[in-house]
């Protein structure tokens, strides 16, 4: 950690699929971005406070669309549910104390998540439901699929 404490970066660029980024940001006292993606959007749901409600909005690995079906609608909420129970337990178990011991305080993943200074979304236009705006902190980034490249000026 001294050694990325002495390089200056700018800020810290992470994937929710990958643990800790959050972490190294936190302990190098740098800007935190993160790219919204994960499974289930558990983490966009519980700690960004992202507004996904599953009748409206289906899970990522779900290939709903907005019209769903009333069977449609109760596997979307289970999946909903299943993914959140599933992330909890697995925070509380193996994430929480790591964090807590590493920082020297209590916390937990979603409190050191939760303080993200940019999201970053990015959404295949084409083929996903469209979601509600999480908060004010995220940015719209596009992707090969949907949009032309533009130059960066």
């Amino acid at each position: 950690m001294s050694q990325l404490r002495s390089a200056h970066f700018d800020g810290v660029l992470w994937d929710p699929m990958s643990p800790c980024g959050d972490l190294v940001a936190q302990l190098g006292d740098n800007p935190f971005v993160t790219r919204r993606l994960s499974f289930g959007a558990v983490i966009e749901r519980h700690c960004g406070h992202a507004p996904l409600p599953p009748s409206y909005v289906p899970a990522s690995p779900l290939p709903y669309s907005d019209h769903m079906t009333f069977s449609e609608r109760v596997k979307n909420v289970l999946t909903n549910i299943l993914s959140s129970v599933a992330s909890e337990i697995f925070w509380k178990i193996a994430l929480n104390g790591l964090y807590s011991e590493t920082l020297g305080f209590p916390t937990s993943v979603c409190e050191s998540v939760g303080r993200t200074d940019m999201w970053l979304i990015r959404t295949f236009w084409d083929i996903e439901t469209p979601k509600p705006l999480p908060q004010t902190s995220a940015t719209f980034c596009s992707n090969k699929t949907s949009f032309e490249d533009k130059p960066l000026s």
